[in-house]
């Protein structure tokens, strides 16, 4: 069995922010899959959502925060 591992923030490296389309392309089928990739700010991945939207009409997202860690 492996040694315990402590995960701790990495408070050197600024957390990052991402949004993907999950809008199925067609009723039951897989979602668009579309990323805005690894933003600065959480106002960033809303202006992709919504620059992406208004060219595409999709309407379902996921965004949230990517947080460094270390691990130890």
């Amino acid at each position: 069995m492996s040694a315990p591992c402590r995960i701790a923030p990495d408070r050197s490296t600024p957390p990052t922010y991402e949004g993907v389309c999950v809008t199925p392309l067609v009723p039951d089928g897989p979602a668009c899959g579309h990323s805005s990739g690894e933003l600065r700010s959480a106002d960033a991945v809303d202006a992709w959502i919504a620059a992406h939207a208004g060219v595409t009409a999709h309407a379902h997202y996921r965004r949230g925060p990517r947080e460094p860690v270390t691990a130890g």
